[in-house]
């Protein structure tokens, strides 16, 4: 209707109703643009502020299984030790050897679960987060994980040597009670099993092997490593722990 009547005006030769029609044209086409841009910006805005919540939520579920592997590599530590002072004693077991055989299993186990990206991964691809000082702080923090993996989620020799020697009878008890897995991701390393290796003859198994010399070093190593790790876990709950309050920051939320 409004090209109509500027079709009328300029036949009129009326320039200033031309003029004036002309503004409001212009203005609204513009007001149109503004508002369609706004209403794409705060759609924009809910969907980031959604992705960064389940963001939070990985790096926070992250966090608690850096904790739970901080007990789990202390407990390897631990069986790496016990078993270490067996090897270079040179005596033979005498008392409590299932509890030695238990420290041989325990010291050669590696945690099963790698840390969650998936949220990470996708959220990236998307540009999210868009505020450059919060994507380097969760940046570093999933920097830092994917470069921690390489350091004890590798199968050790130690691994495969040790349970050669065990008998098949004790190792099937070892699995059965002495390691558990809940929810396919948090595992637990017991003693449960203690009372049924007694009544198995593990005599021949440690003697072997104290006679190897190489199954000594590779523990070293296998226990150097998780030491290691034991280091740096807090490192990992640390970084989580910035990466989850900046994001909370950002969100305008309390932890």
């Amino acid at each position: 209707m409004i090209f109509r009547r500027i079709k009328a005006y300029v036949q009129k030769e009326n320039w200033f109703a031309v003029g004036i029609d002309f503004v409001i044209v212009v203005v609204g086409v513009f007001l149109g643009i503004q508002i369609g841009n706004w209403n794409e910006a705060r759609v924009s805005h809910v969907q980031e502020a959604e992705y960064l919540e389940q963001l939070r939520n990985e790096i926070s579920a992250n966090a608690d299984m850096a904790q739970m592997q901080f007990d789990f590599v202390d407990r390897v530590i631990e069986g790496g030790r016990g078993g270490l002072l067996f090897l270079d004693g040179g005596e033979p077991c005498k008392t409590d050897c299932e509890e030695l055989i238990i420290d041989f299993f325990h010291a050669s186990q590696l945690w099963g679960t790698r840390f969650m990206r998936e949220k990470y991964q996708e959220t990236n691809r998307r540009g999210i987060p868009s505020h450059e000082p919060l994507r380097l702080i969760v940046q570093d923090f999933y920097s830092f994980v994917a470069a921690w993996e390489t350091v004890n989620t590798t199968p050790p020799s130690y691994r495969e040597r040790i349970r050669g020697y065990i008998p098949v009878d004790a190792m099937t008890e070892l699995w059965s009670n002495c390691h558990e897995v809940s929810d396919m991701a948090n595992e637990f390393l017991t003693f449960n099993c203690k009372a049924a290796l007694a009544e198995i003859d593990l005599t021949k198994a440690l003697a072997q092997m104290q006679a190897d010399p190489e199954l000594a070093r590779s523990l070293r190593f296998w226990v150097s490593q998780n030491e290691f790790a034991r280091m740096n876990f807090p490192i990992i709950i640390d970084r989580s722990d910035k990466s989850v309050e900046a994001i909370n920051d950002h969100l305008g939320k309390s932890p």
